[in-house]
């Protein structure tokens, strides 16, 4: 279990009220994390909204590269790999 972690994100191009996920996905595909919400901008599509997750006591019982992903709806915004190595 890792105790603590934080995410951070930056979108562009949002107009109006959008739904917004965080997921994390584990090497064999297995869906371990998933946060929703929504994000709001007020139509300026060269706006910058900047987003943080913390989680705290995430879970993380298998080795190798991970994926953060921000989905926006059916649209994956964005994706992140990130390696775990387990202790002994």
């Amino acid at each position: 279990m890792h105790p603590r972690l934080f995410f951070f994100a930056s979108v562009t191009h949002i107009q109006g009220d959008q739904p917004l996920s965080f997921t994390i996905t584990s090497p064999s595909g297995k869906e371990i994390l998933r946060a929703d919400g929504a994000v709001s901008s007020g139509g300026d599509l060269g706006a910058v909204i900047d987003l943080t997750l913390q989680v705290l006591g995430l879970t993380l019982g298998e080795e190798g590269m991970h994926a953060l992903h921000v989905v926006s709806g059916e649209t994956v915004l964005g994706s992140r790999s990130f390696s775990v190595i387990l202790q002994k």
